[in-house]
């Protein structure tokens, strides 16, 4: 019982990165809309806060199509997976993809807090 508890929290946690970074890439997004020609002031200095934008972007992309790999995994039902055995299950297999699950949660609050500080240079 414990084991699903902690499954869940990890979970819910890693969802909760996840939408904080869908939060700060949509504001990234608004100031790029909102603010052109900043954008292309800082662009032209030197350019290396939309490079390391892009990296990140690009990072941070992969992370998540690895993650959705992993989570395609755990909801592939074998023929344990069926009817009253489907949650004891999805709760063995996310057990076995823990060590995954805090390693994609750690990568997706590097990327948040590497968004949030191009955010920051981008609205100064």
């Amino acid at each position: 019982m414990d084991d699903a508890r902690s499954v869940d929290d990890s979970i819910s946690s890693l969802c909760k990165e996840i939408v904080g970074l869908s939060r700060v890439l949509e504001a990234v997004s608004q100031a790029w809309k909102q603010n052109p020609l900043l954008v292309a002031a800082q662009a032209n200095t030197d350019g290396s806060l939309w490079i390391s934008v892009r990296a990140s972007l690009d990072d941070c992309k992969s992370t998540l199509e690895k993650l959705e790999k992993k989570i395609d995994e755990v909801q592939k039902s074998s023929f344990l997976g069926r009817g009253f055995l489907r949650k004891p299950t999805m709760s063995i297999k996310l057990n076995m993809r823990m060590r995954d699950i805090t390693t994609f949660k750690q990568q997706i609050h590097s990327y948040n807090s590497a968004m949030q500080s191009a955010l920051q240079m981008i609205n100064m």
